[in-house]
């Protein structure tokens, strides 16, 4: 496990191209974005690639993608004498000690000297963000709580309002799991905890029982995020006040990420609320076609299942007196093939392949030997069963099958003795009648 994550945090390392920097101002960013999502700085130095402004600035509340949490969006703009400019900030990343603000200069050109920019986060999806990397300490100390202790967090993401989550665990979490994680953590929301963020000595942190995530990852000093006495992690993300900020929590969708790893999805906030919404019209409009309240959905679909049970019950009786029907008048309909070997056939509207198979099984009790060939349309298809009967040899069902199903379009397969198959030309039906009752479909293939 300590290999996967090793290999994510390589990856995070490289994954950032690095542009070509024009450097105005020598120094190193600094983050203050835990206090405040607008400031004004200097910039440090700026570059360009594939049509994206890459810029550094001495300090920045914009939070570089960590820990599993996105990096910031927003916008940086200032005026100078070669007039205003404007970058939006699609994208906010770390590149060795540099919090590189990526976007598109949307307006103006960028100075050639340092000067001071005002630079502001988008305040409603960092927000977002924040609810939803609050939730992501919820849901693993809620994982905890309900599975084991042999829980562990193995990589995350954290957009606004969107979280997921794979943790270690050997089997798929049931319903009833599912329902108590999230019980748990909206319980906790309700609670409307204020979070305590502290920073301490790293080796006091671990001792007093903070969760450390990443070994290896961190400095003396450690940002420690505690939600009372239910969670308490090492962690360097943006945080709600208080866990009532969080609003809601859903669990849209749990799963398998890899062997022993299962990933959890969920929704906080707006988004969360969006969803049960959702989910609420969804409900309504099934209620609307039952014809019935949204209340008593269940009980109107348990009602039509045993009903729809009773009718497949009646319609499978109707349907083996019909096949029996249908098998007399199969035996009525025979032609001699070389005066010895007796065809049965018969052809039939609106019946399945499963329903010519009935037809084939009551045949089969009632002659000793022959040839039998049914044929039936359903809907826009032909089918076709033929089987070889009793003691007759030389004759080959399959080659049989592929006769008929040159002529209507199709094909088929099986045995010697038995094949089925289809195709799509009904208006040739009747050829194929007259064919056999001549005998020139039961030989070489045609």
């Amino acid at each position: 496990m300590s290999k996967q994550r090793e290999r994510g945090r390589k990856k995070e390392i490289f994954k950032v191209e690095i542009p070509e920097w024009k450097i105005l101002k020598e120094g190193k960013s600094k983050f203050v974005g835990y206090e405040k999502l607008q400031t004004v700085s200097s910039i440090l130095k700026y570059g360009f690639k594939d049509k994206k402004v890459y810029l550094v600035t001495e300090e920045t509340p914009f939070y570089a993608e960590s820990g599993g949490q996105v990096g910031d969006k927003g916008i940086i703009e200032g005026e100078w004498k070669g007039g205003k400019f404007l970058i939006r900030v699609q994208d906010t990343q770390k590149i060795g000690d540099d919090i590189v603000h990526i976007g598109e200069l949307e307006q103006g050109k960028i100075p050639e000297e340092s000067m001071e920019v005002r630079l502001e986060v988008n305040e409603k999806k960092r927000l977002a963000a924040q609810r939803a990397h609050t939730a992501t300490h919820l849901l693993h100390a809620a994982l905890r709580e309900v599975l084991g202790e042999h829980v562990r967090q193995e990589g995350s993401l954290v957009e606004p309002d969107r979280l997921r989550f794979d943790f270690l665990h050997f089997k798929k979490l049931s319903n009833e799991e599912i329902g108590e994680i999230e019980r748990i953590v909206n319980n906790k929301i309700m609670e409307n905890i204020k979070l305590k963020i502290e920073w301490k000595d790293y080796r006091d942190a671990v001792k007093e029982g903070a969760m450390a995530l990443f070994e290896g990852k961190y400095g003396e000093k450690v940002r420690v995020i505690s939600i009372g006495d239910f969670s308490k992690e090492l962690c360097g993300g943006t945080h709600v006040n208080q866990t009532g900020d969080i609003g809601l929590f859903k669990i849209i969708k749990e799963e398998a990420s890899s062997a022993n790893i299962r990933r959890i999805e969920a929704y906080t906030g707006e988004k969360a609320f969006e969803y049960v919404k959702a989910l609420e019209r969804r409900l309504e409009n099934i209620a609307s076609l039952l014809g019935t309240a949204s209340t008593t959905v269940e009980e109107k679909l348990k009602k039509l299942e045993e009903e729809y049970k009773e009718k497949e019950e009646v319609l499978e009786t109707l349907t083996q007196k019909l096949a029996e029907i249908y098998a007399e008048e199969t035996v009525s309909h025979t032609i001699n093939l070389n005066n010895e070997i007796p065809v049965y056939y018969g052809y039939y509207k609106n019946l399945r392949r499963e329903d010519l198979r009935k037809i084939a099984d009551r045949v089969r009790l009632k002659v000793e030997r022959g040839i039998l060939v049914l044929l039936s349309s359903f809907k826009e298809s032909v089918n076709i069963f033929v089987e070889i009967l009793g003691d007759v040899e030389g004759f080959d069902a399959r080659k049989i099958m592929r006769n008929i199903g040159k002529i209507i379009g199709g094909g088929g397969g099986g045995s010697e003795r038995k094949a089925e198959g289809g195709g799509r030309k009904k208006e040739k039906i009747g050829e194929i009648l007259e064919l056999i009752k001549k005998g020139t479909l039961f030989g070489e293939e045609v």
